[in-house]
């Protein structure tokens, strides 16, 4: 994760900290994670109820090593899939990802989808895995 993205993370966690899962908080983590999709509504309702977890998922995110100098080094096949509305991961950084995997298919944009695109759209990612999987293996 890059600097700025670490920096908006940790301020909407540290607000999270101090004021607890405000409907705003919510409201604004769906759209990122989720985008327009109802699935979003039912997500900022749980959160705003039960509030969002911190701690290891937090840190998981927020912590982890950046290995994207390394992606050359994976021998696998890899199926790349982006939502069209990705705003915490744009489609020009998963396409740096793409292009520094060996063995990456081509960017498998799921259009209409946010940052999720197995919750929203999951018919056309299981078409995109199961074709991945009889052809790539």
């Amino acid at each position: 994760m890059d600097e700025h993205d670490s920096r908006v993370y940790d301020e909407l966690f540290a607000a999270i900290e101090r004021v607890g899962t405000t409907p705003e908080i919510a409201t604004a983590l769906a759209s990122q994670v989720i985008g327009e999709h109802p699935t979003a509504r039912l997500w900022e309702r749980t959160w705003a109820e039960r509030g969002i977890p911190l701690g290891p998922p937090v840190d998981c995110l927020t912590q982890r090593d950046d290995v994207t100098d390394r992606l050359a080094e994976i021998g696998a096949p890899a199926l790349v899939v982006a939502g069209e509305h990705d705003h915490s991961i744009p489609i020009e950084r998963q396409n740096q990802m793409r292009t520094r995997l060996p063995r990456a298919t081509e960017m498998n944009v799921v259009s209409g989808a946010g940052h999720s695109p197995p919750l929203t759209h999951p018919l056309q990612v299981n078409a995109l895995i199961n074709n991945f999987l009889a052809t790539a293996l």
